[in-house]
């Protein structure tokens, strides 16, 4: 359960950090700022699974991915609804952060939470537990 105490501690930082995000300017009208944080996990098999927080001014979307090709096309969406950040959990090896970054193709930035060795992997890294590695 350490783990999931870590998940959640690092969720909880990130909406503090976010609860006083501010509308942007669009010219024509004020639009909500969006923001992701993508963990991975092998429940995800099939589809991604999203929850939004309304944060008042902005989004906090949290997505779950089972692969690093779902978390890449799962950038490539959310980059297109008009999310400005994505925050990988430790999950993410460096692997997996290169690939969700080349994703994002510059319309978006790319943060990672790092784990060299991931507690809640039995130590491994992300690239071991979910990528090329395995």
């Amino acid at each position: 359960m350490e783990t999931k105490g870590g998940f959640l501690s690092i969720l909880r930082c990130i909406v503090i950090s976010y609860n006083k995000i501010v509308l942007i300017d669009t010219g024509e009208k004020k639009m909500k700022r969006k923001v992701c944080f993508m963990f991975i996990n092998g429940a995800f098999k099939e589809a991604p699974n999203r929850m939004v927080m309304d944060l008042g001014a902005g989004e906090m979307i949290v997505v779950g991915v089972g692969s690093y090709d779902m978390a890449c096309r799962e950038t490539e969406k959310l980059a297109e609804e008009g999310v400005i950040m994505i925050e990988l959990c430790g999950g993410f090896g460096t692997i997996g952060h290169a690939k969700v970054t080349e994703a994002a193709a510059g319309r978006l930035q790319v943060g990672v939470v790092r784990f060299d060795n991931h507690p809640g992997y039995e130590n491994l890294s992300g690239d071991e537990k979910w990528g090329e590695m395995k």
